[in-house]
C-alpha cells in the first residue's frame, strides 16, 4: 500500500492513495498513484512476504513526480 501525507497544523495525516500488488519476482515493476495525488511524504506499508524468513527486499526505488 502507499500512502500519501498532507500536513495538517503541523501533524502528519496519512491516507490511503493506492494498493498494488507486486510479483513475487525479480523483474523491475512500475506502480502508479492515480492522477492528481499530492504527498510530501510517502509511507510504503508491506503487508506480507513470500520470503520463507520474512524478508522483503526492494532492490531500487524511485519516486518521481513534479
Amino acid at each position: 500500500m502507499a500512502e500519501g501525507a498532507e500536513k495538517a497544523k503541523g501533524s502528519a495525516k496519512f491516507v490511503l492513495a493506492a494498493t498494488v500488488f507486486p510479483s513475487n519476482n525479480s523483474d523491475v515493476q512500475v506502480f502508479e498513484l492515480p492522477a492528481g495525488t499530492r504527498a510530501h511524504t510517502l509511507k510504503l506499508l508491506f503487508v506480507d512476504s513470500t520470503d520463507m524468513f520474512g524478508r522483503i527486499i526492494v532492490y531500487l526505488l524511485d519516486v518521481l513526480g513534479t
